[in-house]
């Protein structure tokens, strides 16, 4: 789905992975699970996946932080560098 300049998410990965002449000019987003979404710039190709969490209390938190942990880095060994 195409995405305004003005989406938080947006805003926040070019303020923070794009300088100047390199700026985007137009996003899209595409849903891969309830939690995850892909971004995409369209003129680059550049990519980003991002998840999105429920604040975890309790005797399961913990448990919880390190299974995320884990699958991170799965998917960190799986991408492209």
């Amino acid at each position: 789905m195409p995405l305004s300049s003005d989406d938080p998410i947006v805003e926040y990965l070019t303020n923070n992975h794009f300088e100047g002449a390199n700026a985007p000019e137009k996003w899209e987003v595409a849903r891969r699970s309830q939690a995850v979404f892909l971004y995409r710039e369209v003129k680059t190709c550049w990519q980003a996946v991002t998840k999105f969490y429920v604040t975890k209390t309790g005797d399961s938190a913990e448990k919880y932080a390190r299974q995320e942990q884990a699958l991170i880095e799965q998917a960190r060994q799986v991408s492209p560098a």
